[in-house]
Order: structure tokens, then C-alpha cells, then sequence
């Protein structure tokens, strides 16, 4: 991390970013009101699910996190960070695939391909056997680039790869702006990072912290009544943005708030175990949140953007890989205690190329991976869109490439939209270009 970066980080803890901050959030609002019509009622009324997005960044490499074991292609093309096919009597038994959807073969001919998982993964086969997990391949932006940071702003913003921001807000911030809040609009999403994600832009009462467990008022609580005092004379929307902080805060770290570290269920001692507890105590104990954001692209310096030594039985993927397994299956452990429904989107921005390279890594790709888990998921399933296999002739671009797009992200995003948060497409994704078509992640 560049230093420039850190202080920027350490700035906005202290009372002078904090300030900051609400004067950007004033500016995020005003923007709001600009773009998106006033809050509606959501169709169907009720409670919506809490939306958890795990953002994994870095580009994970989706062939390995789901493994199409009956693809020759891909045994030829990886040829040292290969999972192999459980019935592969030659293999060694440690680097053998979990298999979780038998291939269809009508007589010689691979009707479906079949799918496992590499041994690090392997933790988290209980909740797609249980029904709550269903994987999604080939997922990405429609429009060709390979830049990290082209598909995540495409992919935040809800917009086709090439286009101008129309709005300028996030898809999440579209979905914020455009629905009534569950209670008083304070603390409606936490991004657990330190710095404003992409796709909360325009979105009224979001709260950035790296720790919400120590994110409290900075200084004495005599400044914090001076502050409010003054901000009441300037009146809106200053008032109102800073009285929205102020109680954010409470409702985090105040008498009555959130009881840190009261789970009984055991997460990994990683960043990603502790931001995963700290999302579940949450939602668990603030009744108005609705959005929570993490953003995962490393453990201990190892990242997801796996060029060389990409480690899938030992090293930077069997870690990462562990972490994630152990770390969402505490999550939903927790989540299956409380009445809340809670439905968590796990992505990507792209995946990785089929054919290793000379380092023993894969480079930047196209089709991505999806996971989507919680209550009213369609699990048990890895859903394609039009799967043609991994020959040559299919791959993006052909002989070289990898597994092409062939489903939009705004799909999966727009489904939970739909389903599960109440709201409509044409609210949290404006473009007229796009037509939304429903995968049934989401069941009856």
C-alpha cells in the first residue's frame, strides 16, 4: 500500500477527516437528489433481505474455485496447477476435485460437463449440498477489457464496459436512493474498509470504517454537543448529514449498540474472519442496516491476482481459498440463528486465462465466477448460461483465451435487486440497453 494511501486512511479516523467525510456525504446526497426520484415503497412490502457483497479483487481465477473436471481442455492446458477428476486412478488423492455435479454423457458424447471443488475449497460443499450456495459461471461486463479497474468500475456502477456514467452513482447507491429506508436512514449500509466503494455512490447513509468496532466520536463528548449545536444553525443538509454520522456512531458503538464479540461460533483469525463476525454482530443487532460491503483481495500479502505461482494445492489459493470456505460457513452458521434473512453475493471482476503460463499462474481473463448464499437461494447448483465446453474454438479469444462472458453481472445483481431487496431493474439499473434476464437464483 502506497503511504500516500495510508495516511489518507489514518486522516479520515481522525475528527478533521471524520468532517470531511460528512461534507462528502452531503455532496453524495445532493447528487442523489439530482438522479434518482424520491423513495418509493417497495413492491410487496415486508422486511427485505440484508444484502452482504464480497468483493473478491484481484481477478480470481473462477476454474479453479469450481472446477469443470470434465473438460479436456482444461486438464491439457493446466498441466501443473490442475485439479484432478476424483475417478483419475493415477492422480495423487491430495490434489483430487470434490466432485459436486456429476457430468451428463449420452453415450461417448459430454452432454454437461461436471464441476468439484479443489481440496482447500472443499468446506464449503456442506452449504451447496444444504441448498444455500449456488455457483455461477462465466459471469462478467459485457465489452471486451482485461484492465482490473475498468471491470471493477463497470461492475460497480452497473453499466456496460465503454459506456459513460450517466448518473454518476453505484448500483447499490441507485438501490439506496431509490427505496425508503428501514428505519431512520442513519446507517442503512457499512462498507467495512476505509475508504467509499464505487458502487455505494449516491447512496444516503453509508458508513466507511476499516473497524466499526472502534470507530467511535473523536475527542470528548463536549465536542460532539458543540458540533451538533453548530451544525443546527447552519440547517440543512448539513444538519442532517452530520446528526445522521453522529448516530451511525451510536447505533455502532453507543449504549444499546452493537455487542462485539458475543458469536459462539468460531471464524478464522484472518482480516476476513474478523470482518465476516463483525458484518454478522451487525446485522444481527442493528435493525435499520441493509447493505454491507467487504472487499477481500488478500491474506498475508498473498492476492487473488494469481500471475505467478498460483498455489491451488499449497501457497496463495489453497490459503486464500481456506479462508473464504471457513469464513463463509461461520457466517451462515451465525446467520441461521437470527430471524433476519440475509442473502450475500460473493464476485469477481473477471477470470483468469484456461492455459497456465510459464510462471505457474494464469493472467487476466474474461468469464468470471459468481456465489450467491442465504435464505430463498435456488443452491445446489452451478448455474451457465449457454456452456459450450472449453475447446479452442470456444475460448475468448480462440486457442489463447479463456472461458467467455456469457452471463451479464447485472443478472445476478439485478435478480437480488428483484428478489430480495425489494426494488425493481429499472431503479438500480437505468440503461436503456439492457434488458434484464432472470437466472432463478432465487427460489419460490
Amino acid at each position: 500500500m502506497k503511504n500516500s494511501e495510508i495516511e489518507n486512511r489514518r486522516e479520515f479516523l481522525s475528527g478533521e477527516g471524520l468532517l470531511r467525510a460528512t461534507a462528502g456525504a452531503v455532496a453524495a446526497g445532493i447528487v442523489a437528489q439530482r438522479a434518482v426520484a424520491a423513495p418509493a415503497a417497495r413492491p410487496g412490502g415486508g422486511v427485505p433481505h440484508v444484502l452482504v457483497q464480497l468483493y473478491l479483487r484481484g481477478g480470481a481465477d473462477g476454474l479453479t474455485l469450481c472446477v469443470p473436471v470434465d473438460e479436456p481442455n482444461y486438464h491439457a492446458k493446466r498441466v501443473e496447477t490442475r485439479v484432478y477428476h476424483p475417478d483419475d486412478t493415477g492422480a495423487d488423492p491430495d490434489k483430487k476435485a470434490d466432485l459436486i455435479v456429476p457430468a451428463i454423457w449420452n453415450g461417448g458424447t459430454l452432454e454437461r460437463t461436471g464441476f468439484g471443488l479443489p481440496p482447500a475449497f472443499a468446506p464449503i460443499k456442506p452449504l451447496f449440498t444444504s441448498g444455500k450456495l449456488c455457483f455461477v459461471h462465466g459471469v462478467g461486463c459485457l465489452g471486451s477489457t482485461r484492465s482490473h479497474f475498468q471491470q471493477q468500475d463497470f461492475s460497480e456502477r452497473g453499466e456496460h464496459i465503454g459506456t459513460t456514467n450517466k448518473d454518476g452513482l453505484g448500483w447499490i447507491g441507485r438501490h439506496l436512493a431509490s427505496t425508503t429506508p428501514l428505519g431512520s436512514g442513519s446507517l442503512r449500509g457499512l462498507g467495512i474498509n476505509s475508504f467509499q466503494i464505487k458502487s455505494y455512490s449516491g447512496g444516503d447513509g453509508v458508513t466507511p470504517s476499516a473497524d466499526p468496532e472502534g470507530f467511535s466520536f473523536p475527542g470528548e463528548a463536549s465536542l460532539r454537543t458543540q458540533l451538533a449545536a453548530m451544525y443546527a444553525l447552519h440547517g440543512d443538509p448539513l444538519k442532517t448529514s452530520l446528526m445522521n454520522d453522529l448516530e451511525a456512531i451510536e447505533k455502532l458503538n453507543g449504549p444499546g449498540g452493537v455487542a462485539w464479540g458475543t458469536t459462539r461460533t468460531a471464524y478464522p483469525s484472518s482480516d476476513l474472519g474478523t470482518q465476516f463476525r463483525q458484518a454478522f454482530e451487525v446485522i444481527r443487532d442493528v435493525p435499520d442496516i441493509e447493505v454491507v460491503t467487504i472487499d477481500y483481495d488478500n491474506i498475508a500479502g498473498q492476492r487473488w491476482d494469481t500471475h505467478n505461482d498460483q498455489g491451488v494445492f499449497q501457497g496463495t489459493m489453497a490459503n486464500l481459498m481456506a479462508d473464504l470456505s471457513n469464513t463463509l460457513t461461520a457466517f451462515m452458521t451465525d446467520v441461521d440463528t437470527i430471524a433476519r434473512k440475509v442473502i450475500v453475493l460473493v464476485h469477481t471482476e473477471f477470470g483468469r486465462t484456461l492455459h497456465e503460463n510459464d510462471g505457474l499462474g494464469t493472467d487476466h481473463g474474461r468469464g468470471g465466477l459468481c456465489m450467491v448464499l442465504g435464505d430463498g437461494v435456488s443452491g445446489g447448483r452451478v448455474i451457465t448460461r449457454g456452456w459450450e465446453g472449453l475447446d479452442d474454438a470456444v475460448l475468448d479469444p480462440p486457442v489463447t483465451g479463456d472461458l467467455p462472458v456469457s452471463i451479464d453481472i447485472r443478472d445476478v445483481q439485478s435478480e437480488i435487486a428483484e428478489e430480495c431487496l425489494g426494488n425493481s431493474t429499472s431503479n438500480v439499473f437505468p440503461d436503456e440497453t439492457y434488458d434484464y434476464d432472470s437466472l432463478g437464483l432465487i427460489g419460490p
